[in-house]
């Protein structure tokens, strides 16, 4: 008989283009064996990675098994009520924005009111028609009036924010609904064999496609200090939301063969050019010259048909061994200090990694002949403890964004360049200080300095 068991992500593990899903459920079983069944995992799953464990005295694991199943059908009765709602929200959502619209026709009316107000007031004074009082008390009126013009437009503004927030979650369970009728899933049915009865504690492990996690940086100076934030934004459409758990992040790529790949072999044999046709059409004696001579040269020549060369196969993931760092064979793994739930709507979500300030050497390069801003360089030693894995990097001074960069695979106390942007206090001038042309009397030749 078979028995269906309710489990719960307890631990989640993002590789760079999936992750591992744990599950975890419990249920009292008698003596005897037993099917359990855990269903509606997500049709990406590589149903090869599914493992099973198990905790409880006296059962033993007999075999596991994975099949694919399709969906029943939805309840239309809750399709048609998030539709309802869906419809509902969407209306208040154009309400907002005419509201949003109305405050900000009002904004440009008053500021339009203030413009052509000037020239008029100024003639008026000049003239002895507009009394200075009159143009204060216009003044004030104008600042009050935009004053609270824009209180309410910011007030309309992030009542849309907030509006937006949940007509997109109501859209993403209205998706789910909608498509899940036919949709593909899979079960995975675990018999186990129970001495006495006992509570077990079921173990589902699995790797699922759709979900990522890519490296950003944050580096922001202030004075001469260089702080660098190694940031991780994640996003999954995996089909299931991961509940709000603390994530762990690792460099391993289980989807790599293991391997070790092969050289094909390559032979030395004769070159053989085609023969000319003048030399077609001569004798016998100065082909067989021609051949004599041409025996000389030889090639390496693939055995496969001519195919070109096999492309060199990527190393390995670097292996560095850091005291705050765990490593799991040859791939480093960080967890998160905060729990984080991500749904499964691709929307990235970013957690930091670590925050540290670097060792920096600061410099300033310029090209006068082609602008005449001194850019500031920064030359920085990775003193944050662990190796920087290729990504974006976001610049700042401060809290001016400046630009952005690109950060390469980086090692523990590596140095590496980043450029920080112009320096708008620093100009550069390209001046000519000298120029001298002379003649030669011999030649007719010129030499400019």
């Amino acid at each position: 008989m078979t028995q269906s068991v309710d489990t719960v992500i307890h631990a989640v593990t993002v590789y760079r283009d999936q992750a591992r899903i744990e599950r975890q459920g419990s249920l009292t079983l008698a003596a005897g064996l037993h099917t359990l069944s855990v269903g509606s995992l997500p049709a990406w799953m590589d149903q090869h990675s599914v493992r099973a464990a198990g905790r409880g005295l006296g059962m033993r694991i007999i075999s596991v098994d994975v099949r694919s199943e399709l969906l029943t059908q939805s309840s239309h009765e809750q399709v048609a009520e998030l539709e309802e709602q869906l419809d509902a929200l969407t209306g208040e959502q154009t309400a907002l924005a005419d509201l949003y619209q109305v405050h900000q026709d009002q904004v440009e009316r008053l500021k339009g009111l203030a413009r052509d107000s000037v020239e008029e007031f100024a003639e008026g004074i000049a003239k002895g028609r507009t009394p200075l009082n009159g143009v204060t008390a216009f003044n004030d009126f104008i600042k009050t009036e935009l004053r609270q013009a824009y209180d309410e437009l910011y007030e309309v503004g992030r009542l849309r924010e907030e509006l937006d927030k949940v007509v997109e979650s109501f859209r993403h369970e209205l998706d789910k609904l909608r498509h899940g009728s036919g949709r593909k899933v899979y079960v995975v049915e675990v018999t186990v064999e129970v001495d006495a009865e006992a509570e077990l504690t079921l173990e589902i492990s699995y790797l699922v496609g759709r979900a990522e996690w890519l490296p950003q940086y944050d580096l922001r100076l202030e004075g001469d200090q260089l702080n660098l934030t190694y940031l991780a934004s994640i996003r999954q459409r995996t089909g299931e939301d991961w509940p709000e758990l603390a994530l762990t992040l690792s460099t391993a790529q289980p989807s790599r063969s293991g391997d070790l790949p092969e050289l094909s072999p390559w032979f030395i044999q004769p070159y053989h050019p085609p023969m000319p046709k003048r030399a077609a059409m001569m004798g016998r004696s100065a082909s067989s010259a021609n051949e004599d001579a041409l025996m000389e040269f030889a090639v390496f020549e693939d055995t496969a048909a001519g195919a070109p060369a096999p492309a060199p196969q990527a190393p390995p993931p670097m292996e560095v061994a850091q005291a705050e760092v765990q490593r799991s064979g040859m791939a480093l793994t960080y967890t998160s200090a905060n729990a984080l739930p991500v749904v499964a709507d691709g929307q990235p979500r970013k957690v930091t990694i670590l925050a540290a300030d670097v060792e920096t050497q600061l410099d300033y390069l310029c090209v006068p002949k082609l602008a005449e801003e001194a850019y500031l360089r920064a030359l920085i030693t990775n003193t944050s403890g662990t190796t920087l894995m290729p990504g974006d990097a976001s610049v700042f001074h401060g809290a001016d964004f400046v630009g952005r960069s690109n950060l390469g695979l980086i090692a523990p106390n590596e140095e590496f360049e980043v450029q920080l942007g112009g320096d708008d206090r620093i100009r550069v001038d390209r001046k000519l200080t000298k120029r001298e042309t002379s003649r030669n009397l011999i030649g007719g030749k010129r030499r400019v300095t």
